[in-house]
């Protein structure tokens, strides 16, 4: 089976995404091959091949377009139903099951495009029944700039999604119906069986359909008339596909029929939907409904074969993923009792009918006085009507401490109380929270990194315009800062930027960053202190990146560790040589190299652990890289993962030598933290425990193990026994306890491919958590206590 080609989907509306793609050229040449039937040429083939170093640069020059909004990776086929929506600027979306976000990105693209530079007038919303899920595509859209000014992302099953209301210029509140609905369905994934082949199971897709037809028929009900709706799964399964199709169509009397698919698509290689197909059941193939247990007649194909289910599209699997599509469309202009029926009752609870002047619930937008503020802090044009369009989002907490920016569409979206919101708008300007205080004199709005270079483009206040060589002084400078002298000297422009210090926003063109500027006029830089994290947004792709020493030569080394997560706390040249003295140097150079890795991160103080004993601080530092059990069951990967990319390989390979059988999925990474007794009764198996630094004292007492010296030596031991870190006398003390969540099972396979990629030697898949511990916590805890005293150590209280 030939390799899949890697997949990626250039945004129109980045006008630096042609520089990238061009950047990109320069190191794969031939490989990189246009999707043919995407428009002005957004899509492209990565075709597998090429050198490793080649490879590396180029996976480094992906990370960071993907980073600054320039790229998003994303499969060839789930790139068809945006296209065949045809968006525009005005409409109103709906992506009912969008997580991880791939195609609501593409449809906030479209739309952005579609708007010519200006703030689109449309919207979309993009929903998730799982929480988790939905704040990916939040978290994701941050990376596209002013696509999140148009989006408005939700928790509900997307079965049971309300009917809205939305306030007009006539004082009404019509309900909401979508122009364009993305109906990309969960299925049984069978034509991505390269990618989950350990989980398919043919009985899959008999579980689904019932599912997805609900979805189907909920989407339908919500498309206004002459609006239209994209079916899609990742299955060739027609119990998923027409059938589903074809269920719809019967229960909408009518109202909706399918179309043909854009013209501009010929080009697609695929099939037309099939009018006929038989449903397994019992180890057989039956053709017709008979009653059967755990079937539904539904499954079946009519009787009369219906012809018009040719006109559904299917992508067979062959370099890429198998997947179905089927367009809808709401004809005419006035919608049927059938099509009505659904939002209907979705709407009981609203007291007054659509024509009432009567506010339904409350907006999801307003204005206030520190809109006002913020465009006059940052001294927007009138021109420009981004102050127009400057709102306090009522879903939030702490109302009125962050201003965003909303298209019209979500300015006049009234809230509902089955509505659950995650986030909503783009965030331009936030005020500090009070009560933490401020020096005299500094200005109290802060501009919010994701509105960096809207603000530019658009503010005459806070803002220094910077030449090249003046970014390339700033970011050669050790401290990152340039005087005010030295900002003269080299011809920067600062605008608007008297009365007081605070935050500015600083760059040029269309690269743009959050700095500080002080009483005294000096710029300072920074993006959580993070030189990698400058230079990405500042810098242009290709020689002078490269010229910058950020990545060291534009078709060379790249990340060294080959892996999809380009580090962002380490540089190329340190990674490469700490990885060397870990892997091939004497165990004295090894554990120096891990040390010197440790001490060139920032430490966070780590606000979220209970068991930190409260001296000699109240909070002490410490993060975890990897895997963390989170809400319910689930498990997902820490914010610090990504950010620390080159410590976890150098952790990793730390083990990987001196606790080569040890399986992990996440370090728990301390400096100078005394544990009070305590258990770990949420991990997997056994924990490996090392210490780091020159310090005396600070062992680790574990019950029926005694007291430890952790020094350079590893142990390892089953966190479920009581422990306690013993004090110490002078130094600084790394300890890094390797170990994986209960839960870990649960992961999700890309979520386990990228910690592969950081050197973890992960348990097996489908791992079950352990059985619960025979003997109960508090007890655990009294007998580890009493043990301790005996031996003359004083415990501190477990946790």
């Amino acid at each position: 089976m030939w390799p899949v080609p890697l997949c990626l989907r250039l945004n129109r509306a980045s006008p630096l995404a042609p520089e990238a793609l061009e950047a990109l050229r320069a190191i794969i040449g031939d490989r990189l091959e246009p999707i043919s039937w995407m428009p002005e040429k957004s899509g492209w083939h990565v075709v597998p091949g090429g050198s490793k170093s080649g490879e590396d640069a180029a996976r480094a020059l992906v990370v960071r377009a993907i980073n600054r909004g320039d790229f998003q990776l994303q499969d060839e086929s789930s790139m068809l139903p945006p296209v065949t929506l045809e968006v525009k600027e005005h409409h109103l979306v709906f992506d009912m099951c969008a997580a991880p976000g791939s195609k609501t990105l593409q449809v906030l693209d479209a739309m952005l495009y579609d708007a010519k530079g200006v703030l689109p007038t449309g919207g979309v919303i993009a929903n998730d029944s799982n929480k988790e899920r939905a704040q990916k595509i939040r978290q994701r859209s941050r990376f596209c700039r002013k696509a999140s000014a148009a989006l408005l992302v939700t928790q509900v099953d997307s079965r049971k999604f309300p009917a809205l209301h939305s306030r007009t210029d006539q004082g009404n509140f019509p309900k909401v119906k979508f122009d364009r609905i993305v109906c990309d369905v969960p299925c049984s994934a069978d034509g991505q069986l390269r990618k989950y082949s350990h989980d398919w199971d043919p009985k899959h897709a008999l579980g689904v359909h019932p599912v997805q037809l609900e979805i189907l028929k909920r989407g339908l009900e919500l498309l206004k008339p002459g609006g239209r709706l994209c079916y899609s799964t990742c299955s060739v399964n027609p119990i998923e596909d027409e059938a589903v199709v074809c269920a719809a169509l019967a229960a909408s009397s009518g109202s909706v029929r399918l179309v043909a698919m854009p013209a501009d698509l010929n080009s697609v290689d695929w099939q037309p939907g099939i009018t006929t197909w038989r449903v397994p059941f019992g180890g057989d193939l039956v053709e017709e409904f008979e009653g059967q247990v755990g079937l539904l007649s539904s499954m079946f194909p009519p009787s009369t074969p219906m012809e018009e289910l040719k006109l559904c599209k299917r992508v067979m699997p062959g370099d890429g993923a198998g997947f179905f599509l089927a367009l809808f469309e709401k004809p005419g202009k006035e919608e049927t009792a059938a099509a009505n029926a659904g939002g209907e009752q979705q709407s009981k609870e609203w007291v007054a009918h659509d024509k009432s002047k009567q506010r339904q619930g409350k907006p999801l937008f307003i204005r206030k006085k520190a809109c006002e503020d913020v465009a006059e802090f940052f001294g927007f044009s009138a021109d420009s009507k981004v102050g127009e369009r400057l709102l306090i989002p009522t879903f939030q907490k702490d109302q009125g401490r962050t201003v965003s920016l909303a298209t019209p569409a979500l300015e006049c979206l009234q809230d509902h109380k089955q509505l659950h919101i995650i986030n909503g708008g783009m965030p331009v300007g936030s005020h500090p929270v009070p009560g933490r205080g401020l020096p005299k004199g500094q200005v109290t709005w802060h501009p919010c990194p994701e509105a960096a270079e809207l603000i530019a483009h658009h503010a005459t206040c806070r803002k220094v315009e910077l030449n090249a060589e003046a970014c390339r002084a700033l970011l050669k400078d050790a401290d990152r800062s340039l005087s005010s002298a030295r900002l003269t000297e080299l011809g920067a422009v600062l605008h608007g930027c008297t009365g007081g210090s605070g935050a500015v926003i600083f760059g040029s063109n269309q690269r743009w960053d959050v700095g500080f500027l002080s009483d005294d006029g000096a710029l300072s830089a920074y993006a959580g202190g993070n030189l990698r994290n400058i230079r990405e947004k500042l810098l242009p792709y290709g020689n002078e990146l490269s010229e910058s020493g950020e990545y060291e030569g534009a078709a060379g080394s790249g990340d060294a560790s080959g892996s999809r997560l380009q580090p962002q706390d380490l540089s190329n040249s340190d990674l490469d040589r700490l990885l060397a003295d870990i892997k091939e140097g004497t165990p004295e150079a090894a554990y120096a190299a891990a040390l010197t890795a440790l001490q060139s991160v920032h430490f966070p103080e780590d606000q979220g652990r209970n068991n930190i004993r409260p001296e000699p601080a109240a909070q002490l530092p410490g993060f975890t890289v990897g895997a963390t059990n989170a809400t319910g069951s689930a498990v997902q990967l820490t914010k610090q993962t990504r950010q620390r990319g080159g410590l976890t390989r150098v952790l990793s390979a730390l083990a990987a030598r001196f606790a080569p059988d040890h399986e992990f999925s996440s370090i728990q990474v301390n400096k100078n933290s005394l544990m009070t007794l305590h258990v770990d009764d949420f991990d997997l198996g056994k924990q490996a425990l090392v210490a780091l630094g020159s310090f005396v004292g600070g062992e680790l007492y574990v019950h029926g193990d005694g007291v430890v010296n952790l020094q350079s030596r590893w142990h390892h031991m089953d966190g479920r026994c009581p422990h306690q870190v013993l004090p110490w006398k002078e130094g600084e003390r790394y300890s890094l306890v390797y170990f994986a969540p209960a839960n870990f099972g649960r992961i999700a396979a890309e979520d386990r491919e990228l910690l592969e990629d950081l050197g973890m030697k992960l348990p097996a898949s489908g791992c079950s958590p352990p059985a619960a511990p025979g003997v109960p916590r508090q007890i655990r805890l009294e007998k580890a206590a009493q043990d301790m005293k005996a031996r003359g150590i004083l415990p501190e209280p477990g946790c």
